[in-house]
């Protein structure tokens, strides 16, 4: 006898509410739930979901993987990574609370990176870019003190602010950046943060 919530559960939604559908039909014939057989469409749907399933495994593995050479390429414990980093099924990753790597020689993100749920420090790395950031920080994105030359491929929503500071070679930013509070920038970067001003962004000066 088949299971059909669990059976259904592996389904996509729309497989799933057709499949429903016809498991309340047989429900008001005859025939008993209990002994209702799935179709050979249904039971290859299932089939279907569970490779789909297993793909999906693959995928957080195969991250799971590049995450680790990465943290020992730079140097990071892989305790830390592992308390951390929440390995999405479709191979995305979500940092769970404060993710602190600073002073690592970092010059790139570890793939499939989409979020940190609190702030995000890389302060006195080798970044020249943020291509690969999260795009969405639940805190503040500190960059500060790298070698960066632009923003592109800073996160999209920044909740608190935005720190660049001491940068000597970034002097424009970019626009699409929501930071939900100030920006900062060091006070020998006076093309940066005029150009920040012009894009509309609260821009305040850091003093050394």
């Amino acid at each position: 006898a088949a299971d059909i919530a669990i059976v259904a559960a592996l389904l996509d939604e729309k497989t799933a509410k057709r499949y429903k559908g016809a498991s309340e039909k047989r429900d008001n014939t005859t025939q008993s739930p209990d002994t209702y057989t799935p179709t050979a469409a249904e039971l290859a749907a299932v089939q279907q979901a569970r490779e789909a399933n297993k793909e999906f495994e693959k995928n957080a593995e195969n991250t799971k993987k590049s995450w680790m050479a990465w943290a020992d390429k730079f140097k990071i414990d892989r305790n830390y990574i592992e308390k951390n980093a929440i390995f999405q099924k479709n191979g995305d990753v979500i940092w769970d609370g404060v993710c602190d790597i600073d002073g690592h020689e970092l010059t790139e993100f570890p793939p499939n990176f989409i979020e940190v749920t609190g702030s995000l420090y890389i302060i006195n790395n080798k970044f020249r870019n943020l291509e690969g950031a999260p795009k969405k920080i639940g805190g503040d994105f500190n960059c500060s003190e790298n070698k960066l030359k632009n923003l592109q491929g800073a996160p999209q929503e920044i909740k608190k602010r935005l720190l660049c500071i001491g940068n000597p070679e970034l002097t424009e930013g970019i626009d699409g950046i929501n930071v939900g509070e100030k920006v900062w920038v060091s006070d020998d970067q006076k093309s940066l943060k005029e150009d920040l001003k012009r894009r509309g962004y609260d821009v305040h000066t850091y003093y050394y």
